[in-house]
């Protein structure tokens, strides 16, 4: 377990203080607790649980995602389709497909699946991820709100588009909330952590 700050001072360098030479008792216990707490502030580094590891990518389809569906040779069964709120797309002849939570790759399959199912014989699908839903970056930022999502992100990139930090953030008390978290759970990252489409970054306020 790891030790408390205020008690990480060796047993050595107590003695060390107390036997000073010189000054009355009182002046050597003022001079033990300026360098106690001087050396229990240097030691004492802010903690944060070990850092999630990176999601997969490309990232999974979730509602508000945009993408281009591609049918070879059958053009007019693709098109350009957005991911509603209960997390389908609706392509013709086959309805309503649930793609949330899918990849990019995993929806290929998904729809070709679908349409071998007496309407096409062994068709080929694409999907070209055309937007993705946007991030979210909340509290001691410049400009906070919702950000489009491109490429790949971290938390200093995100920070970075709501115009960076305010003089009050507390940078190492940054959130993330996973957009794929069904329990929407803020955990604690740094600023080197992936950042995926959907997630909500809260930056907190320092109090000194």
């Amino acid at each position: 377990m790891k030790p408390n700050c205020l008690t990480s001072l060796s047993s050595s360098a107590v003695h060390k203080v107390l036997g000073f030479a010189g000054g009355s008792l009182a002046d050597r216990l003022l001079r033990f607790l300026g360098i106690a707490v001087f050396a229990a502030l240097a030691a004492c580094q802010p903690y944060l649980p070990p850092e999630p590891p990176p999601e997969a990518s490309p990232w999974p389809l979730g509602p508000g995602d945009h993408l281009r569906v591609v049918i070879f040779e059958q053009n007019q069964l693709g098109g350009e389709f957005a991911v509603g709120d209960d997390g389908t797309i609706s392509l013709p002849l086959v309805g309503r497909l649930q793609v949330a939570g899918s990849t990019p790759a995993a929806t290929e399959k998904l729809i070709a699946d679908r349409f071998n199912h007496g309407i096409l014989k062994e068709p080929q699908v694409n999907v070209e991820m055309l937007r993705y839903r946007p991030i979210y970056v909340y509290g001691e930022v410049t400009k906070p709100g919702a950000y489009d999502f491109a490429g790949k992100l971290i938390v200093l990139n995100a920070v970075s588009l709501a115009g960076g930090y305010t003089y009050r953030a507390q940078k190492e008390g940054t959130t993330v909330i996973r957009n794929t978290d069904p329990d929407r759970k803020p955990i604690s990252v740094r600023e080197t952590t992936p950042v995926g489409p959907g997630d909500v970054i809260y930056v907190p306020e320092r109090w000194f």
